[in-house]
C-alpha cells in the first residue's frame, strides 16, 4: 500500500505544482481512504520527501554495496564508474516522475528544501568518500574538485532522464547498455580533468 501511495503521489507532484496537490487527491488516485493515507504519511511533506529521496537513496546504497563487495579484487575504474551510473540510471528511470517532481517543485517550505538538500548532500558525501579512496588507489585522478565532478556526472544521468525527449536523439536510450557505455566513457575520461596525452590545442589568431 505504501508503494501505491508513493506512485500516485509521484504522478501528482510531477503533473502539478506542489502547493496545488492535496493529500485527498493522492489518496483518491491510490484508491485508499484518508485514514490509510495518514497511517503511512501523516503530512504531504512526508510524502514528498519519500517520493523524491527514496530512489536516490536506493541507488547510492546499491552502489556502495557493490563497491564494498569488490574491494578484495578491485574492479577497473571503468567498471566502478559504470556500476555507479547503472545504479543511478536504473533506479531513477523507474521513478522518472519523482525526478520531474523535484525539478518542477514550486511552493516548497524553506525548511523542507533545506532538509532535502542536506539529505542529498549526505548521499553524495558517501560517493565522495569512495571516490577519494579510489583516487588514492589508482593514482590517475586526484581528489581536488572531485565532489563537483561526481555531482556533475550524476547530473548527466538526471538530465538524460528528465529531459530525454528534448535533448537526446530519437532512440538514444533504446539500447540501455550502449547508452550506459557512452555515459561511462564521458565520466571516466572526464575524471582526469586534463587534456589527454598528445593533445595540442590549435592556436587561434
Amino acid at each position: 500500500m505504501r508503494a501505491v501511495l508513493v506512485d500516485a503521489a509521484a504522478r501528482h507532484f510531477a503533473a502539478h505544482p506542489y502547493g496545488d496537490v492535496t493529500t485527498k487527491e493522492i489518496a483518491d488516485a491510490a484508491g485508499v481512504s484518508m485514514s490509510v493515507m495518514y497511517r503511512h504519511f501523516p503530512t504531504k511533506t512526508d510524502l514528498f520527501r519519500e517520493v523524491t529521496l527514496v530512489p536516490l537513496i536506493s541507488a547510492i546504497e546499491e552502489f556502495a554495496g557493490s563497491w564494498r563487495s569488490q574491494r578484495g579484487r578491485p574492479w577497473t575504474s571503468y567498471q566502478l564508474a559504470r556500476e555507479f551510473l547503472r545504479d543511478l540510471y536504473v533506479n531513477l528511470i523507474d521513478h522518472r516522475d519523482a525526478l520531474v517532481a523535484l525539478v518542477s517543485a514550486d511552493g516548497l517550505d524553506s525548511d523542507l528544501v533545506e532538509e532535502l538538500v542536506a539529505a542529498i548532500n549526505r548521499l553524495f558525501d558517501q560517493v565522495l568518500l569512495i571516490g577519494v579512496y579510489e583516487s588514492e588507489r589508482v593514482g590517475w585522478y586526484d581528489r581536488e574538485g572531485l565532489d563537483l565532478a561526481i555531482r556533475q556526472i550524476a547530473a548527466m544521468v538526471f538530465g538524460s532522464i528528465v529531459f530525454d525527449r528534448w535533448l537526446l536523439p530519437p532512440g538514444a536510450t533504446n539500447d540501455q547498455e550502449n547508452f550506459l557505455d557512452s555515459l561511462t566513457q564521458l565520466a571516466v575520461w572526464g575524471l582526469a580533468r586534463r587534456p589527454p596525452d598528445g593533445y595540442d590545442e590549435p592556436e587561434t589568431d
